[in-house]
Protein backbone atom coordinates (compact mmCIF):
# COMPACT_ATOMS: atom_id res chain seq x y z
CA UNK A 1 0.00 0.00 0.00
CA UNK A 2 3.01 2.25 0.52
CA UNK A 3 4.09 2.35 -2.75
CA UNK A 4 0.46 3.78 -4.09
CA UNK A 5 1.22 6.55 -1.07
CA UNK A 6 2.95 10.15 -2.01
CA UNK A 7 4.14 11.29 0.67
CA UNK A 8 5.21 14.63 2.04
CA UNK A 9 6.98 16.24 5.35
CA UNK A 10 4.94 19.36 5.79
CA UNK A 11 5.70 22.74 8.53
CA UNK A 12 2.40 23.94 10.68
CA UNK A 13 -0.10 26.14 8.86
CA UNK A 14 0.02 24.40 5.34
CA UNK A 15 -3.12 24.25 3.30
CA UNK A 16 -4.07 20.57 2.71
CA UNK A 17 -6.97 21.81 0.60
CA UNK A 18 -9.52 24.28 0.32
CA UNK A 19 -13.81 23.93 1.13
CA UNK A 20 -14.96 23.68 -2.80
CA UNK A 21 -12.19 21.96 -4.08
CA UNK A 22 -12.57 19.14 -5.91
CA UNK A 23 -12.05 15.95 -3.90
CA UNK A 24 -8.61 14.52 -6.22
CA UNK A 25 -6.80 12.55 -3.03
CA UNK A 26 -7.45 10.80 0.16
CA UNK A 27 -4.95 11.82 2.70
CA UNK A 28 -3.38 9.88 5.91
CA UNK A 29 -1.28 11.46 8.48
CA UNK A 30 1.55 9.34 9.04
CA UNK A 31 2.69 11.37 12.53
CA UNK A 32 1.00 15.07 13.76
CA UNK A 33 -1.63 16.75 13.25
CA UNK A 34 -4.19 17.87 10.59
CA UNK A 35 -7.37 20.54 11.84
CA UNK A 36 -10.41 20.50 9.91
CA UNK A 37 -12.18 24.11 9.78
CA UNK A 38 -16.11 24.79 8.39
CA UNK A 39 -16.60 28.74 6.63
CA UNK A 40 -20.25 27.31 6.80
CA UNK A 41 -22.21 30.09 4.35
CA UNK A 42 -21.69 30.11 1.01
CA UNK A 43 -20.45 33.58 0.91
CA UNK A 44 -17.82 33.01 3.09
CA UNK A 45 -16.87 30.27 0.96
CA UNK A 46 -16.64 32.06 -1.82
CA UNK A 47 -14.97 35.24 -0.60
CA UNK A 48 -12.09 32.60 0.72
CA UNK A 49 -12.06 30.87 -2.83
CA UNK A 50 -11.11 33.82 -4.11
CA UNK A 51 -8.45 35.16 -1.84
CA UNK A 52 -7.00 32.00 -2.68
CA UNK A 53 -7.92 31.15 -6.49
CA UNK A 54 -4.07 31.48 -8.05
CA UNK A 55 -2.44 28.97 -5.30
CA UNK A 56 -0.82 25.75 -6.52
CA UNK A 57 -4.06 23.28 -6.87
CA UNK A 58 -1.27 19.90 -6.34
CA UNK A 59 0.66 21.55 -3.99
CA UNK A 60 0.88 22.62 -0.22
CA UNK A 61 1.12 26.14 0.42
CA UNK A 62 1.12 28.18 4.13
CA UNK A 63 -1.77 30.13 5.01
CA UNK A 64 -3.56 31.87 8.24
CA UNK A 65 -5.87 29.23 9.54
CA UNK A 66 -7.80 31.67 10.90
CA UNK A 67 -9.33 32.58 7.73
CA UNK A 68 -11.01 29.03 7.26
CA UNK A 69 -13.48 29.65 9.87
CA UNK A 70 -14.70 27.44 12.42
CA UNK A 71 -12.81 24.30 14.03
CA UNK A 72 -14.64 21.13 13.28
CA UNK A 73 -12.17 18.56 13.93
CA UNK A 74 -8.13 17.40 14.44
CA UNK A 75 -7.15 14.35 12.75
CA UNK A 76 -4.16 12.82 14.52
CA UNK A 77 -1.65 9.77 13.78
CA UNK A 78 -3.12 7.18 11.79
CA UNK A 79 -6.22 8.84 10.77
CA UNK A 80 -7.53 9.36 7.25
CA UNK A 81 -9.42 12.14 5.94
CA UNK A 82 -11.17 13.14 2.54
CA UNK A 83 -12.92 10.26 1.34
CA UNK A 84 -16.44 11.34 1.56
CA UNK A 85 -15.67 13.92 -1.33
CA UNK A 86 -14.45 10.93 -3.60
CA UNK A 87 -17.44 8.35 -2.47
CA UNK A 88 -19.80 11.16 -3.42
CA UNK A 89 -18.06 12.67 -6.32
CA UNK A 90 -18.69 16.39 -4.73
CA UNK A 91 -16.78 19.37 -3.58
CA UNK A 92 -14.56 19.60 -0.44
CA UNK A 93 -17.01 20.30 2.13
CA UNK A 94 -14.20 21.49 4.79
CA UNK A 95 -11.05 23.08 4.90
CA UNK A 96 -7.39 21.10 6.27
CA UNK A 97 -4.38 22.20 7.11
CA UNK A 98 -1.38 20.87 9.82
CA UNK A 99 -0.89 22.57 13.21
CA UNK A 100 2.52 21.62 13.85
CA UNK A 101 4.96 19.77 11.20
CA UNK A 102 3.17 16.71 9.89
CA UNK A 103 3.86 13.82 8.15
CA UNK A 104 1.40 13.15 5.01
CA UNK A 105 0.50 10.17 3.02
CA UNK A 106 -1.43 11.28 -0.64
CA UNK A 107 -3.47 8.37 -2.42
CA UNK A 108 -5.04 9.56 -6.10
CA UNK A 109 -8.88 9.10 -6.48
CA UNK A 110 -7.85 5.57 -8.55
CA UNK A 111 -6.24 4.25 -5.66
CA UNK A 112 -8.78 4.72 -3.36
CA UNK A 113 -11.49 3.13 -5.34
CA UNK A 114 -9.30 0.28 -6.40
CA UNK A 115 -7.93 -0.40 -3.23
CA UNK A 116 -9.31 1.34 0.05
CA UNK A 117 -12.77 2.49 -0.63
CA UNK A 118 -14.18 -1.51 0.41
CA UNK A 119 -12.77 -0.52 3.92
CA UNK A 120 -14.80 2.63 4.33
CA UNK A 121 -18.42 1.40 3.71
CA UNK A 122 -19.45 2.99 6.96
CA UNK A 123 -18.59 6.44 5.22
CA UNK A 124 -21.45 5.55 2.93
CA UNK A 125 -24.37 6.03 5.75
CA UNK A 126 -22.58 9.40 5.87
CA UNK A 127 -23.94 10.13 2.03
CA UNK A 128 -26.62 8.93 2.69
CA UNK A 129 -27.50 11.07 5.46
CA UNK A 130 -26.38 14.18 3.67
CA UNK A 131 -28.96 12.87 0.68
CA UNK A 132 -31.59 13.02 2.74
CA UNK A 133 -30.65 16.30 4.59
CA UNK A 134 -30.74 17.59 1.52
CA UNK A 135 -34.28 16.98 0.99
CA UNK A 136 -35.21 18.69 3.56
CA UNK A 137 -36.76 22.33 2.85
CA UNK A 138 -34.99 23.65 5.99
CA UNK A 139 -31.13 22.80 5.03
CA UNK A 140 -31.71 23.31 1.30
CA UNK A 141 -29.33 26.91 1.26
CA UNK A 142 -27.08 24.91 3.70
CA UNK A 143 -23.64 24.45 1.81
CA UNK A 144 -22.30 20.94 1.57
CA UNK A 145 -19.85 21.67 4.62
CA UNK A 146 -22.36 22.83 7.07
CA UNK A 147 -24.71 19.24 5.96
CA UNK A 148 -21.69 17.05 6.30
CA UNK A 149 -20.56 18.57 9.74
CA UNK A 150 -24.45 18.10 10.43
CA UNK A 151 -24.88 14.56 9.06
CA UNK A 152 -22.01 13.64 11.58
CA UNK A 153 -23.97 13.85 15.06
CA UNK A 154 -26.72 12.22 13.04
CA UNK A 155 -27.77 8.27 12.87
CA UNK A 156 -29.79 6.45 10.25
CA UNK A 157 -32.71 5.06 12.37
CA UNK A 158 -35.44 2.15 10.75
CA UNK A 159 -38.60 0.94 12.25
CA UNK A 160 -41.59 -1.28 11.31
CA UNK A 161 -45.25 -0.96 11.31
CA UNK A 162 -46.35 0.00 14.57
CA UNK A 163 -43.35 0.26 16.55
CA UNK A 164 -43.39 2.69 18.57
CA UNK A 165 -40.68 5.62 18.20
CA UNK A 166 -40.94 7.46 21.43
CA UNK A 167 -43.83 7.30 24.08
CA UNK A 168 -45.32 9.62 26.23
CA UNK A 169 -43.84 10.33 29.58
CA UNK A 170 -40.61 9.22 28.63
CA UNK A 171 -37.51 11.67 29.31
CA UNK A 172 -36.77 13.58 25.58
CA UNK A 173 -33.21 12.19 24.58
CA UNK A 174 -33.03 12.40 21.20
CA UNK A 175 -34.72 14.31 17.70
CA UNK A 176 -36.01 12.42 14.64
CA UNK A 177 -36.10 14.14 11.18
CA UNK A 178 -38.55 12.00 9.19
CA UNK A 179 -37.05 10.64 5.64
CA UNK A 180 -39.78 8.54 4.78
CA UNK A 181 -43.28 7.38 6.20
CA UNK A 182 -45.86 8.33 8.04
CA UNK A 183 -46.49 8.35 12.22
CA UNK A 184 -49.24 8.86 14.28
CA UNK A 185 -48.88 10.77 17.31
CA UNK A 186 -51.27 9.90 19.98
CA UNK A 187 -52.07 11.87 23.36
CA UNK A 188 -53.44 10.95 26.27
CA UNK A 189 -56.10 13.85 27.37
CA UNK A 190 -57.72 14.22 30.82
CA UNK A 191 -61.63 13.99 30.95
CA UNK A 192 -63.55 15.84 33.92
CA UNK A 193 -66.71 14.22 34.99
CA UNK A 194 -70.33 15.19 34.27
CA UNK A 195 -71.02 15.17 38.18
CA UNK A 196 -69.21 15.43 41.32
CA UNK A 197 -69.19 11.78 41.53
CA UNK A 198 -67.68 10.82 38.56
CA UNK A 199 -63.67 10.19 38.61
CA UNK A 200 -61.41 12.02 36.15
CA UNK A 201 -60.04 9.67 33.60
CA UNK A 202 -57.31 9.83 30.49
CA UNK A 203 -58.66 8.47 27.14
CA UNK A 204 -55.52 8.44 24.48
CA UNK A 205 -56.59 10.51 20.86
CA UNK A 206 -54.45 10.76 17.69
CA UNK A 207 -53.55 14.52 17.54
CA UNK A 208 -51.52 14.62 14.07
CA UNK A 209 -49.90 12.80 11.73
CA UNK A 210 -46.95 13.32 10.16
CA UNK A 211 -44.69 12.79 7.23
CA UNK A 212 -41.71 12.64 5.06
CA UNK A 213 -40.26 16.23 5.99
CA UNK A 214 -41.29 16.51 9.40
CA UNK A 215 -39.51 16.90 13.02
CA UNK A 216 -40.26 15.45 15.90
CA UNK A 217 -39.17 16.86 18.91
CA UNK A 218 -39.20 20.37 17.41
CA UNK A 219 -42.55 21.44 19.58
CA UNK A 220 -41.14 19.65 22.76
CA UNK A 221 -38.20 21.70 23.09
CA UNK A 222 -38.89 24.83 21.35
CA UNK A 223 -42.09 26.09 22.68
CA UNK A 224 -43.21 23.66 25.62
CA UNK A 225 -39.77 23.26 26.57
CA UNK A 226 -40.57 20.06 28.16
CA UNK A 227 -38.08 17.45 29.70
CA UNK A 228 -40.82 14.65 28.67
CA UNK A 229 -42.74 13.24 25.65
CA UNK A 230 -46.53 15.04 25.58
CA UNK A 231 -46.92 12.53 22.42
CA UNK A 232 -46.50 8.57 22.02
CA UNK A 233 -45.38 8.26 18.25
CA UNK A 234 -46.26 5.03 16.70
CA UNK A 235 -45.47 4.08 12.15
CA UNK A 236 -48.72 4.05 10.48
CA UNK A 237 -46.70 2.93 7.34
CA UNK A 238 -45.42 0.06 6.33
CA UNK A 239 -41.52 1.55 7.43
CA UNK A 240 -40.16 4.39 8.11
CA UNK A 241 -37.01 5.88 8.09
CA UNK A 242 -35.74 8.69 10.56
CA UNK A 243 -32.50 10.65 10.65
CA UNK A 244 -31.76 10.92 14.77
CA UNK A 245 -29.65 13.27 16.61
CA UNK A 246 -29.20 14.17 20.21
CA UNK A 247 -31.22 16.74 21.77
CA UNK A 248 -28.00 18.95 22.84
CA UNK A 249 -27.01 18.76 19.42
CA UNK A 250 -30.28 19.67 17.97
CA UNK A 251 -30.42 22.60 20.10
CA UNK A 252 -26.41 23.53 19.29
CA UNK A 253 -26.33 22.86 15.55
CA UNK A 254 -29.85 23.50 14.23
CA UNK A 255 -31.62 25.88 16.61
CA UNK A 256 -28.92 28.28 17.31
CA UNK A 257 -26.75 27.69 13.70
CA UNK A 258 -26.14 30.88 11.75
CA UNK A 259 -29.02 32.33 9.65
CA UNK A 260 -32.53 31.69 10.07
CA UNK A 261 -33.06 28.30 10.49
CA UNK A 262 -33.76 28.06 14.12
CA UNK A 263 -35.83 31.21 13.82
CA UNK A 264 -37.56 29.23 11.28
CA UNK A 265 -38.07 25.80 13.28
CA UNK A 266 -39.37 27.70 16.34
CA UNK A 267 -42.52 29.18 13.90
CA UNK A 268 -43.62 26.18 12.03
CA UNK A 269 -43.21 24.64 15.77
CA UNK A 270 -45.82 27.23 17.27
CA UNK A 271 -48.24 26.42 14.26
CA UNK A 272 -48.08 22.98 14.68
CA UNK A 273 -48.57 23.05 18.79
CA UNK A 274 -51.19 25.67 18.32
CA UNK A 275 -52.97 23.10 15.65
CA UNK A 276 -52.55 20.35 18.37
CA UNK A 277 -53.76 22.07 21.25
CA UNK A 278 -56.84 22.24 19.23
CA UNK A 279 -56.99 19.09 18.39
CA UNK A 280 -56.65 18.30 22.06
CA UNK A 281 -59.68 20.19 22.57
CA UNK A 282 -61.93 18.93 20.21
CA UNK A 283 -60.85 15.75 21.01
CA UNK A 284 -62.02 16.63 25.26
CA UNK A 285 -65.08 18.00 23.92
CA UNK A 286 -65.99 15.24 21.92
CA UNK A 287 -65.20 12.70 24.72
CA UNK A 288 -66.80 14.43 27.14
CA UNK A 289 -70.15 14.63 25.25
CA UNK A 290 -69.78 10.85 24.66
CA UNK A 291 -69.62 10.37 28.32
CA UNK A 292 -72.25 12.65 28.70
CA UNK A 293 -74.31 10.43 26.87
CA UNK A 294 -73.69 7.65 28.93
CA UNK A 295 -74.31 8.95 31.82
CA UNK A 296 -77.59 10.13 30.53
CA UNK A 297 -78.03 6.84 29.60
CA UNK A 298 -77.02 5.33 32.73
CA UNK A 299 -79.19 7.62 34.23
CA UNK A 300 -82.41 7.04 32.39
CA UNK A 301 -81.82 3.45 33.02
CA UNK A 302 -81.52 3.64 36.60
CA UNK A 303 -84.80 5.31 36.49
CA UNK A 304 -86.62 3.03 34.69
CA UNK A 305 -85.56 0.42 36.80
CA UNK A 306 -86.66 2.90 39.70
CA UNK A 307 -90.29 3.10 38.14
CA UNK A 308 -90.65 -0.82 37.75
CA UNK A 309 -89.39 -1.12 41.32
CA UNK A 310 -91.83 1.48 42.41
CA UNK A 311 -95.07 0.32 40.79
CA UNK A 312 -94.05 -3.30 41.61
CA UNK A 313 -94.21 -2.25 45.07
CA UNK A 314 -97.29 -0.75 45.12
CA UNK A 315 -99.08 -3.87 42.84
CA UNK A 316 -97.45 -5.63 45.75
CA UNK A 317 -99.56 -3.45 48.59
CA UNK A 318 -102.52 -3.24 46.48
CA UNK A 319 -103.00 -7.07 46.41
CA UNK A 320 -101.37 -7.79 50.01
CA UNK A 321 -104.31 -4.91 50.80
Amino acid sequence: MSSMMDVRVLPANSLIFLQGDSGDYYYWVISGSVELYTSFTAAKELMLREKHKDRPRDEYSTIDVSELGNHIASMEDGAGFGELSIISDAKRSLSAATSCETVLGRFSKKTYNASIRSMHSDKMDTVRKIAILKGFKLFSSWPPSALSHLSYKMDIKEYAYNDKMVVGGSAIRDIYFVAEGEINLESKIRVEGTNVLDSVTFKSVQVATIHTGSILGDIETTVEKSKSWRVTAKVKSATAKVLRMEKEDFIHLVLNSPGDVGEKVKLGAEAVHQFRRERIRDAQRMKLKEKKVQVDKKNSESKTVENLRQRVQRASFEVGG
